[in-house]
């Protein structure tokens, strides 16, 4: 024989198609409804027996009542006829008096319960024994042989009564034994009920909620081991569905963001390489330019025009290279956050002889910013935010030729400088604008950028208490906005 729990898996299975069909909230509402519907239901049906054992406990006092009349009635007759007293047969014509009073008292509560019936059989018995009763107490025409059957028929109807009266009393009570066990089968069949819907809330709760919680937490265990692996996703259409296919959206982009922070760990490596690389490149560019002012200073009279073309020529290339080679230390360099002096044009100067060698042939840089702007920065991380800004508006622009424009002036009344960038790229689409700034977001194709160069100049901005804001230009491309301080003091955090 199956279990409960086979059954219940078996129950569940069947209530699949109808399951897909509500959410988990929708779910729970639900089953709340129906506990909700079945206790008012039972409270329903358990207000009514109550009503009906309040009605019919009315209606058994009122029959005890009329029982006890009709005895006192029997009695009153008997005493008449054994003694055949005046005051006997006056008291059995009040208790019949009565008697008729008592059914009409209680015959409204008894028409309710439907035993209109009885009471008629009850009214027109007493009333038959009424009237035998006054025939045999007739002071006129009346002799002994006459009353005779009249007594004999009198109580025989006196006995129906008391039958009648005790039959409808016993009636009464059995109808509240039976009204007692029907409520107490209710309540057992609601607590059947009740713990069925508990034990399939339970099971749902287990199955669609629990289980696929506890998957969720071994698959962030696994996560947190370095294995992003994907967890299986129900067709339930539910919020736990939903749940996790977010998760699995999750996995894959920290799998894909640990990825992009490799990549950056590689070019900091990178970084770390080029500044020895420089550090040794530094002595022969020194050595170089040493002798190539030995040799011009040799040969400056006697030297052909063409050899001292050359000789100038290697010497300014060393001074070139030597210049490229600070940047390149400066800028590999981890500084502290250090606000200095600086002129714009001279930090933007330094960022172009740096990344020179990756403009394509087609892509102009044209500057236009005025050699008296200055104002207090970190000189590094300038240097690192124009060549973030460069390195975003070559890649918006190749493959194809265009133009990079740069331009600031500044407003002392403001006490502030605006540097612009401007591209003639393919711009940035409205649906990504607000997202452009956000670490490891990047629309380049994989291995082409890690989506940190943008993080970098907005951080940046922040630590000179700047602000910066992107703007699509109605001829295509994008501007890189920057507003700065001229009066920096403090460091940015």
């Amino acid at each position: 024989m199956p279990n409960t729990r086979e059954r219940l898996a078996t129950f569940a299975r069947r209530f699949i198609p109808l399951n897909h069909l509500f959410n988990i909230r929708q779910k729970l509402v639900i089953a709340f409804f129906a506990s909700s519907l079945a206790a008012g239901a039972l409270v329903l049906v358990s207000y009514y027996n109550l009503a009906r054992v309040e009605d019919k406990i009315l209606v058994v006092e009122a029959a005890d009542d009329f029982s006890n009349i009709i005895l006192e009635i029997r009695r009153y007759e008997k005493n008449y006829f054994l003694y055949s007293r005046q005051g006997d047969s006056e008291e059995t014509f009040r208790f019949i008096e009565q008697a008729f009073h008592m059914l009409e008292v209680i015959n409204p509560s008894i028409e309710k319960l439907k035993l209109g019936s009885r009471i008629k059989e009850i009214s027109t018995e007493l009333q038959n024994y009424r009237s035998l009763f006054e025939q045999i107490t007739c002071p006129f025409d009346c002799n002994s042989v006459q009353k005779g059957p009249l007594m004999s028929e009198l109580r025989d109807s006196g006995q129906v009564l008391v039958h009648l009266s005790k039959s409808l009393v016993a009636h009464e009570r059995h109808q509240i034994l039976q009204i007692n066990n029907r409520l107490k089968n209710n309540i057992f069949i609601f607590l059947i009920l009740f713990a069925c819907l508990s034990a399939l809330v339970i099971f749902f709760i287990q199955r669609q909620v629990i289980r696929p919680l506890a998957g969720i937490e071994q698959a962030t265990k696994r996560i947190a081991d370095g294995r992003f692996e994907p967890i299986e996703v129900g067709n339930t259409r539910d919020e736990v569905q939903k749940i996790m296919l977010a998760f699995n959206k999750m996995a894959a982009e920290l799998e894909r963001r640990q990825d992009q922070l490799v990549q950056a760990q590689k070019l900091s490596a990178i970084g770390t390489l080029a500044s020895g690389i420089a550090h040794q490149v530094n002595n022969p560019l020194n050595n170089i330019s040493t002798s190539c002012q030995i040799l011009l200073e040799e040969f400056s009279s006697g030297c052909s025009e063409l050899a001292l073309k050359m000789l100038t020529n290697i010497e300014k290339e060393t001074f070139r290279a030597r210049d490229i080679v600070r940047g390149l230390l400066e800028f590999s360099r981890n500084q502290e956050f250090v606000l200095t002096e600086n002129r714009l044009l001279d930090v933007l100067e330094r960022s172009l002889k740096l990344i020179a060698s990756q403009v394509p042939p087609g892509i102009e840089i044209i500057q236009q910013v005025p050699d008296d702007i200055s104002l207090r920065m970190d000189r590094q991380r300038m240097q690192e935010l124009f060549l973030n800004l460069l390195l975003n508006a070559i890649h918006a622009i190749s493959p194809k030729s265009g133009r990079i424009f740069i331009s600031a002036r500044q407003n002392l009344s403001e006490n502030r400088v605006t540097i612009g960038v401007e591209d003639t790229g393919v711009g940035v689409p409205e649906v990504i604008r607000n997202r452009i700034f956000d670490p490891f977001f990047t629309t380049k194709a994989e291995g082409m950028g890690t989506g940190l160069g943008l993080y970098i100049v907005y951080n940046i901005v922040k630590q000179h208490k700047g602000e910066i804001s992107l703007q699509n230009l109605m001829t295509g491309g994008s501007r890189f906005v920057i507003v700065l301080p001229i009066d920096l003091t403090q460091p940015g955090g």
